[in-house]
């Protein structure tokens, strides 16, 4: 039974724990990023046929872009070779656009440019809407504690390039918390089920 207790009380800290470990960090410089990121993969357009994903969808290889379909004003084009960039975004609200990774990831960066000050690029991932990249041209980033596949970007009339993406794949190796929880039952309900044998075997 004491073990059992012990199981319980394990249970619900791990538990508890859950909500708590979903959380998104912002980073303005790649170092930071892709030392709190770990190992990632970089996609810079290069090889990309030029295309839109203005109103629709344009799948680019590891992710496809999806453009606000309400008046196909939502998204843009890529455009390997540009001195700006190679993807153009527009987040002119209502509008913006999807990125959806094949994999679930823990982290996306890339190099943005001119971004108007003050405009606000907005990202929302998992349910949680943060502030983009505040400077015209630069590095953003950001990590997530809880695997995600898909970034909405909004904004506020926002016309804005980004090129060379960095994203880390998620760890398929570490458990989730319920996971931890449900193998710390069943070692309890082992070591319980054992004691009890060794209860009911004669000296």
């Amino acid at each position: 039974m004491k073990m059992i207790a012990l199981a319980s009380s394990a249970l619900a800290v791990v538990l508890a724990a859950t909500p708590s470990m979903a959380a998104v960090t912002t980073y303005a410089g790649q170092v930071d990023f892709e030392a709190a990121a770990g190992p990632t993969t970089l996609f810079d357009f290069n090889a990309t046929p030029d295309g839109s994903f203005e109103g629709t969808s344009y799948d680019v290889g590891p992710f496809t872009l999806t453009g606000d379909p309400t008046n196909g004003v939502g998204g843009m084009g890529v455009a390997s070779g540009e001195a700006y960039g190679d993807v153009c975004g527009l987040c002119a609200l209502p509008y913006g656009y999807v990125i959806t990774f094949d994999t679930a990831i823990t982290a996306f960066g890339a190099s943005y440019r001119n971004v108007l000050s003050g405009s606000g690029i907005r990202f929302t991932v998992n349910g949680d809407t943060f502030a983009g990249p505040a400077v015209n041209d630069g590095f953003f980033g950001f990590t997530s504690t809880t695997a995600f596949t898909t970034i909405t970007v909004s904004g506020d009339n926002e016309f804005h390039f980004f090129d060379d993406v960095r994203y880390a794949s998620a760890s398929a190796g570490v458990p989730e918390p319920s996971t931890w929880a449900m193998l710390i039952l069943g070692f309890a309900g082992v070591g319980a089920a054992l004691r009890r044998r060794a209860w009911a075997t004669p000296a």
